[in-house]
């Protein structure tokens, strides 16, 4: 295992480690004002800019909701569109080729805050902490330049809620790049729009719970 995947593993365990903390720490809290804690799961695409070209991200969260307005949680993102990069040296690379297309992918941790809920409509201010890497690849080496990055993004979010358990989202941020990685040479400090699902698990195994009960109440 190599220097910056160690990196990668030792702070990704503290991540969890951190939330997990967070999380009891915030559960008692709740438990103590007869709050419920809600389990949650969204999937959402990300749309940024990496240099001047368009950039479509994926990304799943899973999390905690608690009754104090804040949702806790951790989530994996990764870039999906190819983009053939304009700062790559082939001197620099002889045997990976001609061209090479930037990528990147990272873990996060999250916290979003709710500053005003009524009826279906909620407003929250989102951030996340990730950690991954970017690299390039090419048609002669499947993946090389690889480097650790510490991205940080922040923004605003509307979300509605069109059942009591799923619902949509949309978002405007900034991602800002604590650390990036020096052998691809691109920029992804980048502004980002975002439109994702909204799925609170914890209601659709109420729902299921209430329906299984009900089977019995008229057998």
């Amino acid at each position: 295992m190599s220097l910056a995947f160690k990196d990668i593993f030792f702070a990704v365990k503290n991540c969890i480690i951190i939330l997990l903390l967070l999380v009891v720490s915030c559960t008692g809290t709740a438990q103590e004002n007869d709050g419920k804690i809600k389990f949650l799961m969204k999937a959402e695409t990300r749309n940024s800019f990496v240099q001047t070209h368009h950039a479509l991200y994926f990304g799943v969260r899973a999390g905690v909701e608690l009754r104090i307005p804040v949702r806790l949680g951790i989530g994996y993102y990764w870039l999906l569109t190819g983009i053939d990069s304009q700062l790559y040296d082939p001197a620099a690379n002889p045997q990976a080729g001609a061209t090479a297309r930037p990528r990147m992918r990272y873990a996060i941790l999250f916290a979003d805050v709710s500053f005003y809920k009524e009826d279906h409509w909620e407003l929250s201010v989102p951030v996340q902490l990730g950690i991954g890497e970017t690299f390039y690849r090419s048609p002669g080496l499947n993946r090389f330049a690889n480097g650790l990055i510490l991205p940080l993004e922040t923004g605003i979010s509307v979300s509605y809620l069109f059942t009591p358990w799923a619902g949509f989202g949309v978002g405007l941020g900034y991602r800002f790049m604590l650390k990036s990685n020096r052998g691809v040479k691109e920029n992804f400090n980048s502004p980002y729009y975002q439109v994702r699902l909204n799925i609170l698990l914890t209601e659709v195994f109420r729902g299921v719970r209430k329906k299984k009960g009900s089977s019995v109440l008229f057998r």
